[in-house]
C-alpha cells in the first residue's frame, strides 16, 4: 500500500503558553508543548472544514491568559479561537465529548464542538471573506488593545478579494459580530456585513 504523507502548511509560536500551533494536510491544527529541547505533542484540534494554511497568534500583554489564534484555510474561510484562560490541555477536559485521540494517536479536539461552545473559556467562529485560498493572515492589534475587539488583514490571490481588513467583537460566549469586513482588489469591491457595496 502507498505511504501517506501529511503535509505541514505552516506554524506558529505561541510564547505566552510555550506552545507551538502547527496546521497539516490532515485537516488538523496541532498544539505542541515546548520545553527547553523537548517539543511533545499536547492535543489537537480537529475535523476541521478545511485545510489550514496560514496561522498567527495574539495574546494580552497586560493578561497573559487571554489569547487568540486565527487561521485561514484553502475555502477562503478565516477561523478565530479565542481563549480567555492559558492555552492548555485543562480547557477542554472538562467535556466527556473531546476526550478520545485522533489518528495520530494526539489527544483530540473536535472543532465543531468549540464553535457550538462547549468549552466555557474557549469561543470559536469561522467568517467567509476571500474566494480563493488565503496565503496569508495576521493580527493587527498592538500589545495594549484588550481582547474584546480582534482586528485582522489577510489576503488572497482573487482579484476581488485580495485583500481583506476585518474586526470581530464577541458579543456572548461563542457569539462573534463582525463589526466591520472591507475587501480591497483590483475593482475596489468593499464588503460591508457580508454584502458587496
Amino acid at each position: 500500500p502507498k505511504s501517506h504523507k501529511t503535509w505541514m502548511s505552516d506554524f506558529v509560536c505561541m510564547p505566552s503558553c510555550s506552545l507551538l500551533a502547527v496546521g497539516s494536510t490532515e485537516y488538523e491544527v496541532v498544539f505542541y508543548k515546548t520545553s527547553g529541547s523537548i517539543i511533545q505533542k499536547a492535543f489537537a484540534f480537529v475535523q476541521l472544514s478545511d485545510c489550514a494554511l496560514t496561522l498567527d497568534y495574539w495574546f494580552d500583554w497586560h493578561d497573559a491568559r487571554k489569547s487568540a489564534i486565527v487561521w485561514g484555510d484553502t475555502r477562503g474561510c478565516i477561523t478565530i479561537v479565542k481563549f480567555d484562560d492559558m492555552v492548555s490541555t485543562s480547557l477542554f477536559t472538562n467535556s466527556t465529548n473531546s476526550k478520545k485521540k485522533s489518528n495520530s494517536g494526539t489527544f483530540a479536539i473536535s472543532l465543531q464542538k468549540i464553535i457550538a461552545g462547549e468549552f466555557g473559556d474557549v469561543t470559536c467562529k469561522t467568517f467567509k471573506l476571500h474566494t480563493d485560498w488565503v496565503r496569508q493572515v495576521r493580527f493587527m492589534m498592538a500589545p495594549s488593545e484588550e481582547i474584546g475587539g480582534l482586528q485582522i488583514v489577510s489576503c488572497c490571490v482573487a482579484d476581488d478579494t485580495a485583500l481583506c481588513f476585518s474586526e470581530y467583537s464577541v458579543k456572548l460566549p461563542s457569539i462573534y459580530e463582525n463589526s466591520s469586513k472591507e475587501a480591497v482588489g483590483k475593482r475596489k469591491k468593499n464588503f460591508r456585513n457580508g454584502v458587496r457595496a
